[in-house]
C-alpha cells in the first residue's frame, strides 16, 4: 500500500550543543539500506517532506554523520501526513516523543512501559540468581514479585496488540 498524501516529518532536538547537529538522514530499511531524504537541522528544528510514493514501514533517522549509533526509528503507515517529533539525544537511552496520533507514539509508549517492567526484571533475576538461600521469606517474595512483573509485560504488550488492530 502506497502513502495516500504527503507525508510531513518534522521535529526538534533539544538539549543539543549549538551546532552539534547538521544533517539529517532518513533510511528505509531493505537489505541494506537506502536514503530516501536528506535535511539539514536548523535552530534545533528539522522537516522532511516525503513525496507520496513513499512505502509504509520503519525507517531510520540518523542524525549523526561521525557515530552509527545516534538514530531513532520512524514508523510511516501511509495514513498519517504529519509525524512530529521532539527528542532529547544528550541523554542516554532516552526515547523519542511523538505527537499523540502518531502510530509512532503508540509504540514508543509500549516500548517505554516495557523499558520500565524489563530493568525491575533483571535487577530481580539478579538477585535470585545470587541469593545463596531459596527458602527464605525474601527470596520468596522476590520471586512473586518477579512474576508478577512478567504478568504486566504480558499485558502490556498484549494492550499493544489491540491498538494496533
Amino acid at each position: 500500500m502506497l502513502a495516500n498524501n504527503k507525508i510531513i516529518i518534522q521535529g526538534k532536538f533539544l538539549e543539543i550543543e549549538p551546532h552539534e547537529i547538521h544533517f539529517l538522514k532518513l533510511e528505509q530499511f531493505e537489505i541494506g539500506s537506502k536514503i530516501i531524504a536528506t535535511t539539514t537541522v536548523e535552530n534545533e528544528s528539522f522537516k522532511f517532506e516525503l513525496p507520496s510514493n513513499t512505502q509504509p514501514g520503519v525507517y531510520r533517522l540518523k542524525y549523526s554523520t561521525t557515530n552509527p549509533n545516534k538514530y531513532f526509528d520512524i514508523i510511516i503507515n501511509g495514513m498519517e501526513t504529519l509525524i512530529e517529533v521532539t527528542y532529547k539525544c544528550n541523554q542516554p537511552n532516552t526515547l523519542p516523543n511523538f505527537n499523540l496520533q502518531s502510530e509512532n507514539y503508540i509504540y514508543y509508549s509500549f516500548l517505554e512501559h516495557q523499558i520500565k517492567y524489563l530493568e525491575t526484571l533483571s535487577i530481580s533475576q539478579y538477585f535470585l540468581q545470587n541469593y545463596p538461600n531459596s527458602k527464605e521469606t525474601i527470596y520468596k517474595q522476590v520471586l512473586k514479585n518477579y512474576y508478577r512483573q512478567c504478568e504486566k509485560i504480558n499485558k502490556i504488550e498484549k494492550e499493544y496488540l489491540k491498538k494496533k488492530e
